[in-house]
């Protein structure tokens, strides 16, 4: 774990912060023509598929929004 201003991050979860700032900045920038932003920008559209928390998040709030119904119901 490592902190940074106070907030407590796994390194891969400030790992993938960084690959997400940088996928999302690229483009942006005059650099997106260098073979090595290239290769970085790939890596990262790579790893994007192996994170599950956003189906996690999903599934979450489609059980919440179940149990907001059978609630309502009663």
């Amino acid at each position: 774990m490592i902190e940074i201003l106070g907030i407590k991050l796994s390194y891969e979860a400030a790992a993938f912060l960084v690959l997400f700032l940088f996928d999302e900045l690229v483009p942006y920038l005059p650099i997106k023509g260098n073979n090595i932003v290239q290769v970085i920008r790939g890596v990262a559209g790579q790893l994007k598929p192996f994170r599950k928390e956003d189906d996690t998040i999903r599934s979450v709030k489609a059980k919440l929004k179940d149990i907001q119904k059978e609630v309502r119901r009663l």
